[in-house]
């Protein structure tokens, strides 16, 4: 429960940062800023949270993933999380990629390019980050990419922190949360460069 505030309070503060950023924007800018809403970002975020803590009692999820697909969906997807897992990818999210798509009753046929897919960012988001991002810093740069943020966003973010040591994972300064902030304003219509300037 502890996380979950600290994450609440974390992205109270980049709120705050955002809307005292906004009085040297122009007015378009100001306006789109000014719609950003704090729930939708802290749900992501703790349902984020939430995943990473664990699967359904008693059931993993590559388990939970081979009961509902055939034997070569089921082939093509551990292919996928392998990769992952060869390049220090977190693999979870992609089993939740296609437990996803079958909660919604998509094609198996359907499932997997998206799956390809999100497994792409992820890919992407981690390289990104130089390889040295823990998961929810990953995950929440996948998001991202997929709203629009170009990965050379992703790394002047990382760039632009002050990296404080944590055991051998790249900890900046700031939470994840401010990479699921670059994703909404981006999505919004800001520019990136404009957005990073506010975080």
């Amino acid at each position: 429960m502890s996380v979950v505030l600290r994450v609440g309070t974390a992205l109270r503060g980049r709120t705050a940062g955002l809307n005292k950023s906004t009085r040297t924007m122009d007015s378009r800018t100001r306006s789109s800023l000014h719609r950003f809403r704090l729930r939708p970002t802290l749900a992501l975020f703790v349902g984020l949270l939430a995943a990473g803590f664990g699967a359904a009692e008693g059931q993993t999820r590559e388990d939970r993933v081979r009961a509902v697909l055939d034997t070569d969906s089921r082939r093509q997807i551990q292919t996928i999380v392998r990769e992952a897992r060869d390049a220090g990818v977190p693999a979870w999210p992609i089993y939740d990629k296609v437990l996803e798509g079958v909660a919604k009753r998509v094609p198996a046929e359907r499932i997997l390019p998206a799956v390809e897919a999100y497994a792409g960012r992820l890919h992407t988001a981690h390289g990104a980050f130089a390889g040295a991002a823990g998961p929810a810093w990953v995950i929440a740069g996948a998001d991202a990419i997929g709203r629009g943020v170009q990965p050379e966003a992703l790394a002047a973010l990382r760039e632009s922190y002050q990296a404080v040591p944590d055991g051998v994972v790249w900890q900046p300064r700031r939470g994840p949360a401010s990479v699921v902030v670059l994703g909404d304003l981006v999505e919004r219509g800001i520019p990136s460069e404009r957005a990073l300037r506010v975080l």
